[in-house]
């Protein structure tokens, strides 16, 4: 939240700085070069979003939403046409800024840290044990812990994401494995664990020498439920929306975790491809509004679903006609044939003879047996 207002500010500035080089006014600015280059969505971008979005909009008609899709397709190239003359302005002049990352108060929660008590460095770390990202971090925290041994205190929260299911019951089973004295070898085997089942968690009790009868009950009754849910909303009032999240003396570092947003939009994008995967050709990707990458990229599949599902419809054409123009020479010959074998036995061969000599059966056998390469070149 502080970095959107402080980039929201940074380009009023640029903004202000670039009409008085121009000698307008930033509001001229502003018409030149962002109003001027929004153009009327046609009729193709409205129905893509109208039919990416039928899901949402439920039963209402195209016709019916068309004035906010519009809107928001206009809305959404003046958001671009904004980035684009702000990445410009920024690589004019260059802005620097001298204000210094703020603090945070982040308790270091009930889990006991890892590391000496008088350590120098504090890390606060709040993690999804689902998470990939936090996966991959945790390898790196492991490297760095190692090689300053006597110089960090780390410590451990939890931030279960909704959508991942098996986070939050692997943050219990953590916690009443540290009931026990034993969170810091459960935490790391979680980590390693390439799946977090109800039996893989009671297995991993059994691995790193858990108590399973105390395991099993504190687990069943949600003992740390609420221990975790404090730490969950003690990480958003910290400004946390997505894991990994370390603070290290206070300071939130410098890395971009994968908010929950981002990832409610991949696993949309991951729906969206299995219904279409699925048989629902005229499903389309969602698209959030934003105008970012995400939308670009769900705007460039939409677009190649639908020249897909164009040349589908061009294939389906040719095959019906393939089968409309195989239909009346093959009927033809397969009658006159069977009339050729109906003849007496004595003379049938002379009776197919004669049938395959007649001008036109050279033309149907053609037709019957090359029409297939002469549409294909057609097409």
């Amino acid at each position: 939240m502080l970095k959107s207002g402080l980039d929201r500010m940074v380009g009023e500035k640029l903004f202000v700085a670039e009409a008085k080089a121009r000698g307008i006014t930033v509001d001229q600015l502003v018409q030149t070069e962002i109003k001027a280059k929004v153009k009327a969505p046609t009729d193709e971008e409205i129905s893509q979003v109208y039919e990416a979005s039928k899901e949402e909009l439920g039963e209402a008609t195209l016709e019916q939403v068309k004035p906010q899709i519009v809107q928001y397709l206009n809305q959404r190239q003046e958001a671009m046409a904004t980035r684009e003359l702000v990445d410009s302005l920024r690589a004019k002049y260059k802005p620097e800024i001298k204000l210094e990352a703020p603090r945070i108060e982040v308790a270091a929660g009930d889990i006991e840290g890892s590391g000496p008590a008088d350590a120098p460095v504090t890390i606060v770390a709040f993690s999804d044990y689902e998470c990939p990202y936090c996966k991959r971090a945790e390898v790196t925290v492991a490297e760095v812990l190692a090689a300053y041994p006597n110089k960090i205190r780390y410590y451990h929260r939890d931030f279960p994401l909704e959508f991942h299911a098996d986070a939050r019951p692997a943050a219990e089973a953590a916690r009443c494995a540290n009931a026990q004295g034993k969170f810091w070898p459960y935490h790391k085997a979680l980590f390693a664990s390439a799946e977090l089942s109800s039996d893989r968690l009671k297995a991993i009790a059994d691995e790193t020498g858990v108590d399973r009868t105390a395991f099993d009950e504190c687990v069943a009754s949600k003992k740390f439920s609420a221990a975790i849910d404090r730490d969950i909303a003690d990480g958003s009032s910290a400004g946390v929306n997505g894991t990994p999240a370390f603070f290290v003396n206070g300071r939130m570092l410098s890395v971009k975790p994968i908010s929950r947003n981002l990832l409610g939009r991949i696993e949309a994008i991951n729906r969206a491809t299995a219904r279409i995967r699925g048989g629902e050709v005229r499903h389309r990707m969602p698209v959030g509004g934003s105008g970012d990458e995400f939308d670009r990229l769900a705007a460039n599949l939409n677009s190649m679903l639908d020249e897909i599902e164009r040349l589908m419809g061009g294939i389906r054409a040719v095959t019906d006609n393939i089968a409309h123009d195989l239909r009346s020479p093959l009927t033809r010959l397969k009658n006159e044939l069977e009339q050729a074998l109906a003849t007496d036995a004595p003379d049938r061969r002379g009776a197919i003879e004669r049938e395959v000599r007649k001008p036109d059966f050279a033309e149907k056998a053609e037709a019957a047996g090359h029409l297939g390469d002469d549409v294909a070149l057609d097409a």
